[in-house]
C-alpha cells in the first residue's frame, strides 16, 4: 500500500511537471439563452474565448503576442484546447452559470502564432522512448531513474511504464526492460 501511494504521488508530480500546456482557471460565465442547453453551449464557447484572452494577458511568455489573441477564430481556439473542466454549475430554464478551467496546448498556440507571423521560439524536442520495467526494480533504483530524467507514464501492480529521453544512459543501468 505504501508503494502504491508513493507511485501515485510520483505519477501526479510527473504529470504536473509536464509543460506541454498552459492553464487558466476560475473563468466564471453567466449566460442566458432560449433554454438551459442552449445557454450552456453558449457559455462553453464564451468561456473558451474568455480563458484564451486571459491566458494572453497573464502569461509572461504570451504577453508580447497579446495583440494576436483577438485574431484567433472560435474554431482555432477550440483546436488549441488541451482539455477543460466545469465546476459550480447552476442552471434554470433559460440560465446557466459555471466556473471553467482550461488547459491550452503550447505547441498548437505557438504554431498558430507563427502562422500569424509572430516570432515564437520553438522548443527543442528529443526522441522519447517508452519502456516497461518491473515495479520492484523501479522502487530499488528510483534515485538513479530520476537522475536520468525518467518520467512515469503509467503503472500497475507488476510493472511501471517510463518515458526515457536518453535510452543509452538508461541501458547503462542494466535493467531488465521491454521497449514499447
Amino acid at each position: 500500500m505504501k508503494y502504491c501511494l508513493f507511485l501515485s504521488l510520483f505519477l501526479i508530480s510527473a504529470v504536473m511537471a509536464d509543460s506541454s500546456f498552459w492553464e487558466v482557471g476560475n473563468v466564471e460565465i453567466k449566460q442566458e439563452g432560449q433554454n438551459s442547453f442552449i445557454a450552456k453551449q453558449q457559455a462553453l464557447s464564451k468561456s473558451a474565448r474568455s480563458a484564451f484572452l486571459q491566458l494572453f494577458k497573464e502569461n509572461d511568455e504570451l504577453k508580447p503576442f497579446a495583440i494576436c489573441a483577438n485574431r484567433f477564430s472560435e474554431r482555432q481556439i477550440q483546436d488549441c484546447v488541451y482539455d477543460y473542466s466545469i465546476e459550480n454549475e447552476k442552471s434554470s430554464d433559460s440560465f446557466y452559470i459555471a466556473e471553467f478551467s482550461y488547459r491550452f496546448s503550447k505547441s498548437k498556440i505557438n504554431e498558430r502564432l507563427r502562422k500569424f507571423g509572430a516570432n515564437v521560439k520553438t522548443e527543442k524536442t528529443s526522441a522519447v522512448t517508452k519502456i516497461a520495467i518491473y515495479k520492484k526494480d523501479y522502487l530499488k533504483r528510483l534515485k538513479l531513474l530520476s537522475k536520468i530524467g525518467a518520467k512515469v507514464v503509467s503503472f500497475s501492480s507488476e510493472k511501471v511504464v517510463l518515458e526515457i529521453h536518453d535510452i543509452n544512459r538508461f541501458k547503462k543501468l542494466k535493467f531488465t526492460y521491454v521497449q514499447l
